[in-house]
């Protein structure tokens, strides 16, 4: 299937560049099709048996490497760009390669068309004035954050469903559903994030490619719920 091929040349075999491909994008094989996608000093591979399309396997590939962003940021493609030979799995530890499996589980999941359709899954339905009341505890939350300074976003989740979130209110400056999913899987799949209160550097690729944000993440009812509060900041 595709995703044990992405798994093991994301993890394994990152190649530099888009070497001898040139501008080849796919490759059809009898019933088996190669998809690759060439970035700067990186181009990633999906092979697949089972009939999946190309778009679908192109927008694999797209999440693949904003994880591998989510953890090293573009960074990455500088090194690589100036040290060929660079081996990139160690600066891939367990926990991101464990959010590579986790979200590209995602795609064999219930929870795929929140990828198919750049869409969120939420908890619904919830009373109106419920949300109301967790979108005002989260601004409380926001103004007060543990940085010097005013948080960015701040989540309410329960595993990888959006409960509400409060954001800056020009779209500029808002998160992108790729990014949010990005969040909402490595908070909601992450072995530890519900028995910890936890402190982690993460990167926003469609939010800034090149640098960290910092998220915080407690869960605030580990026994039943499994609510959790994210707040994400600049400040580390």
């Amino acid at each position: 299937g595709v995703r044990a091929n992405v798994l093991s040349f994301g993890l394994s075999g990152i190649e530099r560049g888009a070497s001898a491909l040139g501008d080849i994008c796919s490759i059809h094989a009898g019933n088996r099709l190669i998809v690759f996608m060439h970035t700067e000093a990186i181009t990633l591979v999906a092979i697949s048996d089972n009939g999946d399309g190309e778009a679908w396997m192109r927008l694999l590939l797209e999440y693949a490497y904003s994880q591998v962003l989510f953890t090293l940021t573009d960074q990455v493609q500088a090194i690589l760009l100036k040290t060929p030979q660079y081996d990139v799995r160690s600066l891939i530890d367990s926990n991101a390669t464990e959010s590579i499996r986790n979200l590209l589980d995602g795609f064999d999941g219930h929870g795929c068309a929140s990828f198919l359709t750049s869409g969120i899954e939420v908890i619904h339905p919830i009373p109106p004035e419920l949300r109301e009341n967790a979108s005002r505890l989260l601004i409380h939350a926001a103004r007060n954050g543990r940085g010097s300074g005013e948080d960015l976003f701040a989540l309410l989740v329960v595993g990888t469903k959006l409960v509400t979130i409060v954001q800056p209110k020009h779209p500029t400056s808002q998160l992108h559903t790729s990014d949010l999913n990005l969040i909402l899987t490595f908070v909601g799949k992450q072995h530890g994030i519900l028995t910890n209160d936890l402190w982690f550097p993460i990167c926003l690729p469609r939010f800034n490619s090149g640098g960290f944000l910092y998220a915080f993440t407690s869960c605030l009812d580990p026994e039943d719920t499994q609510l959790s509060i994210i707040l994400i900041s600049p400040d580390n």
